[in-house]
């Protein structure tokens, strides 16, 4: 899909990090922004700061677990905006990390209801009207969890799983439709965003110690930024990658992976 300035983007989890850094690099082309979240007062603030850059941009409170409210984010962007060209299904959440029989139902419920019920609502919404258009694309954040295995992640991983899998299963029917709109899901490694905050919003007590959120063996990893990230969800976009890994590394790690699904077939 060519990029091209009036398009319209539409980025959930649109308040910081990834979603926001794709907000300033959709912008930066001339795309105009429907920007979701549910932290209003953040995104309200980072909508005004792309708005005196010169981008136009419109903030949607939004919460993606909610089918009602995506076809509310869907009919606004309509309503301000008369089309929209790029949906990014990015909001997402993690938990402290324990062992995966330690994971409360609340806790495993509520990260479902956004990293995979989300995706799926985001999916349903915003489609049939890109098929019905015929152009369009897809962005699913996802994680490099979803194609590996992270230890003390287990909730996480099976929903960074699941987006995979439905992206690929998206971008299948779309091609079995023969319809022109792609899909791409981003695999991120470890990247600089505020996702440990996300624990504070969930009805679970937060942990006392917020570094619980972090896997130590990540701690060794290179962090990327989350503009760089977003620099590469723009080339995916236009090449039409439906895979994208973002961080150094990512091939090895997938070999690994590989290497042991394959010698577990002897």
């Amino acid at each position: 899909m060519k990029i091209e300035s009036g398009q319209v983007a539409v980025i959930t989890g649109a308040a910081s990090g990834i979603g926001l850094a794709m907000a300033r690099a959709f912008g930066g082309r001339g795309l105009k922004l429907a920007m979701a979240d549910v932290d209003e007062k953040r995104l309200a603030h980072e909508v005004e700061t792309l708005r005196v850059a010169g981008i136009e941009a419109k903030a949607f409170a939004c919460d993606v677990s909610l089918p009602a409210e995506l076809e509310k984010l869907k009919d606004g962007t309509l309503a301000e905006f008369g089309r929209f060209d790029i949906v990014c299904n990015n909001a997402g959440v993690i938990l402290p990390f324990s062992p995966l029989w330690e994971v409360s139902t609340s806790d495993w419920e509520w990260i479902l209801d956004i990293n995979l019920r989300g995706i799926f609502n985001g999916i349903r919404t915003f489609v049939p009207h890109l098929v019905q258009q015929g152009s369009g694309h897809i962005v699913n954040t996802a994680s490099m969890a979803g194609v590996t295995m992270i230890p003390g992640n287990g909730a996480y991983n099976a929903t960074k799983h699941a987006a995979v899998s439905l992206t690929e299963t998206l971008a299948a029917d779309l091609s079995e439709a023969g319809s022109a709109v792609g899909a791409t899901v981003l695999c991120c490694g470890l990247v600089s965003t505020r996702i440990r905050e996300s624990v504070l919003k969930r009805s679970a007590p937060a942990p006392i110690n917020m570094e619980a959120i972090v896997n130590p063996i990540a701690k060794s990893f290179i962090s990327l930024p989350p503009d760089d990230v977003a620099d590469m969800v723009l080339d995916a976009i236009e090449k039409r990658r439906l895979y994208l890994f973002t961080n150094p590394g990512s091939e090895e790690r997938i070999r690994n992976r590989i290497d042991r699904l394959l010698s577990d077939l002897h």
